[in-house]
């Protein structure tokens, strides 16, 4: 039987990034949020386009 490893360690990412990300969310500056969500948004169409 084949464990499936790879998304349980993907899944157990997602969990800690959101928890940190809800801990951490209030703190930064306004600025700051706007520069993170705006860079993931350019990752996110740059891995599409390929």
């Amino acid at each position: 039987m084949v464990l499936p490893i790879g998304s349980a360690i993907n899944a157990g990412v997602v969990v800690v990034g959101a928890c940190i990300g809800m801990l951490l969310g209030n703190r930064m500056p306004e600025r700051v949020r706007l520069i993170v969500f705006q860079g993931l948004g350019l990752c996110t169409l740059s891995m599409a386009c390929r």
